[in-house]
């Protein structure tokens, strides 16, 4: 009976007795959209969670494993006006309510 000899946390060996050992590479991958899955030699396998931040303070920003990242305009992110102001998200400066009438003071 023989046994492989470690070469580190990405590789699973496995000894034949006719063709001696092998180092299966470790198959890292989550099946998810939302991380970047790698190995590090010391720690394994490793699944880093992408960030699907568009820099639009209007959207809300997620991630679903098997679509990736969505960004949706946020309906609720600016509060309603009054009479005398209409609102607008701006992608950077966010809610903006610029006046809609010449009778209001």
């Amino acid at each position: 009976d023989h046994e492989c000899e470690y070469i580190d946390e990405c590789h699973k060996p496995y000894c034949d007795k006719y063709s001696g050992c092998w180092y299966e590479p470790l198959d890292c991958d989550d099946y998810s959209a939302c991380t970047v899955d790698s190995c590090n030699s010391q720690t394994g396998c490793v699944n880093e969670k992408i960030s699907c931040d568009d820099n639009d303070v209007c959207t809300k920003d997620f991630c679903i494993d098997y679509l990736g990242c969505v960004n949706v305009e946020d309906e609720n992110k600016c509060e309603e006006p009054d009479y005398c102001h209409s609102v607008h998200c701006d992608p950077i400066e966010g809610c903006i309510y610029p006046d809609t009438s010449d009778d209001c003071y």
